[in-house]
């Protein structure tokens, strides 16, 4: 089971090596093959999976791990002009011994500061020498925007901020969120996955130093949204809160 921590640590290997050299990692025998695809139609949407802009896809990264006892694993980065319609190729280990890996796909959006991961699929039975494996990826994805506002509905410029996506049916099967909201945003966006039950755990900072003055707004919300979706969250300030500034000496 992989619980939210462990894959954001595995994110952040994975967003090293692709910043390195966007290859494999682990050299193999064999390989697993197929594509990221989005099935998506509305254009806002597009535009933020499409050419990487301020908020736009930067990276793509392709983890494929197998279970005990050998526990290989490999990753390849992913980076086409055409960013709703990624082809990859993965080498894994084989040998003679049949083995399947569970692949999964990273989607790194908002510079680097968003990730959105697909579900988890398990291959075919490779061998050395034996036919590629096929694992592709069909998403079609809805876009969450999140709003900070006082109650009479003045926007708020929060000082930073978090989101945790996690599936409800498979408690912490981690889907996505971010972990370092620039400062002085009023509005960010969260590509989420459509057709499942989710939780969302959202914070928000307000204040001017986290040691002076600063307070984190806390939320859960239990979500289910369509394809193509947009639908907007109002994170009320203040919500539930712990004041940091009582740490404060």
């Amino acid at each position: 089971m992989k619980t939210a921590l462990q894959l954001h640590l595995v994110f952040l290997a994975l967003t090293g090596a692709l910043s390195a050299h966007a290859a494999d990692i682990e050299s193999g025998t064999n390989t697993i093959q197929g594509a990221v695809q989005f099935a998506n139609a509305d254009p806002d949407i597009l535009a933020r999976l499409g050419p990487p802009g301020n908020e736009g896809m930067t990276d793509i990264g392709i983890y494929a791990y197998s279970g005990s006892p050998d526990a290989l694993s490999a990753i390849k980065g992913v980076s086409g002009a055409d960013k709703l319609s990624n082809p990859y190729t993965l080498t894994v280990t084989a040998n003679n011994v049949p083995r399947s890996y569970d692949v999964f796909s990273v989607l790194s959006l908002d510079g680097q500061v968003e990730e959105y991961w697909t579900p988890t699929y398990s291959s075919a039975l490779l061998t050395s020498n034996s036919p590629p494996a096929t694992v592709d990826f069909n998403e079609c994805v809805a876009l969450l925007e999140i709003r900070y506002q006082r109650p009479d509905g003045t926007p708020v410029a929060a000082l930073g901020g978090r989101a945790v996506v996690n599936e409800t049916a498979t408690p912490n099967y981690y889907r996505g969120g971010y972990f370092s909201q620039p400062a002085g945003r009023m509005t960010n966006f969260l590509v989420v996955p459509s057709g499942v039950e989710f939780a969302l755990s959202i914070e928000a900072d307000t204040g001017t130093d986290i040691y002076a003055d600063g307070i984190t707004h806390i939320e859960q919300h239990i979500l289910t949204f369509a394809c193509d979706e947009k639908p907007v969250l109002t994170l009320p300030f203040p919500m539930l809160a712990r004041w940091a500034a009582s740490w404060a000496t």
